[in-house]
């Protein structure tokens, strides 16, 4: 693997936003109801975006100054993301990602991460070692998985 791992700044904002739209569409969206993908839309608009990620732990990868894949952890143990780019999944990627992420929240003396997966994802959490975590949520007709993992 040769891909450029570094971390977000502002300017990714725009081509971010549009990674995490393209991914929900292929692989989230589907019969969900408008008002949910309006939601999810304006929830990730490069805007927002550029305002509340700066203050977390993102880690941005490229391909030939192409961001395909992304990972943000916050202060409090929570993984709120973790994207790859369809034609790179299975390149092991997400593992890496979800590595950098979890080696930092260590150094932050979060023992216990927690994560929302979308029932697409569900499988990569569980083969890293993320346990269900209570039942299944909606969350503006969004569906998500509640899971954890302790760390060593």
């Amino acid at each position: 693997m040769n891909f450029n791992i570094r971390r977000f700044k502002k300017k990714d904002s725009k081509e971010v936003s549009n990674l995490i739209f393209k991914i929900f569409e292929e692989f989230n969206a589907k019969g969900l109801p408008k008002r949910s993908i309006q939601f999810f839309m304006e929830k990730y608009s490069e805007k927002e975006i550029s305002e509340k990620w700066i203050k977390d732990y993102v880690i941005i990868v490229e391909d030939k100054n192409k961001i395909i894949a992304i990972g943000r952890a916050k202060k409090n143990g929570w993984i709120t993301h973790c994207y790859v780019d369809k034609d790179y999944m299975n390149e092991g990627i997400g593992k890496v990602v979800m590595y950098r992420l979890e080696n930092w929240l260590k150094r932050t003396r979060n023992r216990k991460i927690l994560l929302n997966s979308s029932p697409y994802a569900l499988g990569f959490y569980k083969s890293l070692e993320y346990k269900p975590r209570g039942r299944k949520k909606s969350h503006h007709g969004i569906q998500m998985y509640p899971m954890e993992k302790w760390l060593n």
